[in-house]
């Protein structure tokens, strides 16, 4: 289990989450100057075990770490960038793209190896969507998103 935690500007790793309970230590913790975090959010782990981090909502970053599995301490990320607007919430698809919330939902691919500034390969939203628009200010309305891995 990946955790983000904002406060303390860390990702938290939790092995074998089900089983635990109670006030448990993570196992691993990424963290310090070279993962470049300032405040971990939104998580998303991809098909080949890649561990994508999104900047708090209300920021842009993005970061890759491609061995999520064994990942520990103060490790650069294999890839990262920037993603125009807000992100809210991040998801992966099976073809690695990644889904990002921002008043609708954009859709970015080659994320595992993008760098620099990114443009959304796709974007639904719109009045026909039923998805909430962005308001100017404000953390983005649509908040929840999951892939169906089958589709």
């Amino acid at each position: 289990m990946f955790v983000s935690d904002a406060g303390t500007h860390a990702v938290d790793i939790f092995d074998h989450a089900s089983t635990l309970n109670g006030a448990v230590v993570p196992d691993r913790t990424i963290s310090g100057d070279r993962t470049q975090f300032v405040s971990p959010g939104p998580l998303a782990l991809d098909s080949s075990g890649r561990l994508i981090v999104c900047s708090a909502p209300g920021q842009q970053n993005f970061f890759v770490f491609a061995n999520a599995a064994t990942a520990n301490g103060n490790v650069a990320p294999s890839a990262s960038g920037v993603i125009p607007g807000t992100i809210g919430q991040a998801a992966v698809s099976p073809a690695g793209e990644l889904y990002v919330t921002d008043g609708g939902v954009e859709v970015f691919s080659n994320i595992a190896t993008a760098t620099g500034m990114l443009s959304p390969r796709r974007t639904i939203a719109g009045p026909h969507t039923g998805l909430d628009m962005d308001i100017p200010g404000a953390p983005p309305l649509v908040i929840g998103l999951a892939i169906d891995p089958t589709r």
